[in-house]
């Protein structure tokens, strides 16, 4: 029973990464596109 509480878990705890990352990666690209 404590597994599935893990991995719920960690599903959240992989969504807030993804939330975290997109952001990093859109503003990497539009650092990119000015410096081209």
């Amino acid at each position: 029973m404590k597994l599935q509480i893990n991995k719920r878990y960690i599903l959240l705890i992989l969504l807030f990464i993804i939330l975290l990352v997109i952001p990093f990666i859109t503003e990497a690209d539009e650092i990119k596109g000015e410096d081209r």
